[in-house]
């Protein structure tokens, strides 16, 4: 007689389960937003802030951003399997910063690229949304249910040929964290465990790629250089906002004496936020 319990799985809410690769697709998308804003900003520097559109339109680079989520969110929308979602976070992610990066002329009533406090407030939607994305992924543990189906995934890679020795071991994890006992899991535990492995030599370039830029990333992430260049960095971007700040204030750039309005005082609030967390950053 069988011992086992039933071939039915677990009943979860499929609204509920997140992919534990969540936080890092979005901090991929900021930080490919980041490097559009700081390209986008270099390069009009240095080509003397050119116009698209002759002399009688002005397409603005926020046209161009649009485009950019559109193709990603479309990426999503289209293909199925999940090798394209960083792909996807790349792409929409630089859609993301070429959009913000006109923050000054959608707060200001002149339309001025220039202004000085938007590059606080760009900086504290950015570090918001990275510290969503974070909080989120702590909120809520995987229940029994979730285990199941994030180790499902390891089937959809089989069904392609490409299960490799990583994929299958995180796929066996997820059902020995469910804790299924159920003929389902079983099933899925003797497909995983039997099936033919893609060896390194049949892995896509892309894929290599992308497993040697990880280990490169995480050997300039934890090397001291590196420390002591984003320390100089905090110190340099609380010296900035503080001094900017000061500046407005001083030369009643804010209008102080007759009140500030709303989109000043989010102008204020950005610059203030901002540069605490600089200084959290820089203390811890």
């Amino acid at each position: 007689m069988s011992n086992h319990k039933s071939v039915e799985p677990v009943e979860g809410n499929p609204y509920r389960i997140r992919d534990p690769q969540a936080a890092s697709l979005i901090e991929i998308s900021l930080i490919s937003a980041v490097v559009t804003i700081l390209a986008i900003r270099g390069y009009l520097h240095l080509t003397g802030y050119p116009q698209v559109g002759g002399e009688t339109l002005h397409i603005a680079h926020i046209v161009w951003g649009g485009l950019g989520m559109v193709i990603g969110f479309g990426m999503l929308m289209l293909f199925a399997h999940r090798v394209w979602k960083p792909i996807a976070a790349v792409v929409s992610g630089a859609g993301f910063g070429t959009f913000v990066d006109e923050t000054g002329k959608f707060i200001t009533q002149d339309n001025d690229y220039f202004f000085e406090p938007a590059i606080a407030i760009i900086y504290a939607v950015v570090i918001v949304l990275f510290g969503l994305a974070r909080y989120f992924e702590r909120k809520r543990e995987p229940t029994e249910a979730d285990h199941l189906y994030l180790a499902a995934q390891g089937l959809q890679w089989q069904a392609i040929g490409k299960l490799d020795v990583d994929r299958q071991k995180v796929a066996l994890e997820h059902l020995e964290l469910s804790g299924n006992t159920t003929q389902l899991a079983d099933q899925m535990r003797a497909m995983l465990e039997s099936a033919r492995l893609v060896e390194d030599s049949e892995q896509s370039r892309i894929l290599e790629w992308r497993r040697r830029m990880v280990d490169r990333y995480w050997e300039i992430v934890e090397s001291r250089w590196l420390i002591r260049i984003v320390l100089a960095v905090f110190v340099l971007k609380v010296i900035q906002i503080i001094g900017t700040f000061g500046l407005g204030i001083a030369s009643d750039s804010f209008l102080v004496d007759d009140g500030l309005s709303v989109v000043e005082w989010g102008a204020v609030i950005a610059a203030v936020s901002s540069g605490g967390l600089a200084i959290l950053g820089l203390v811890r």
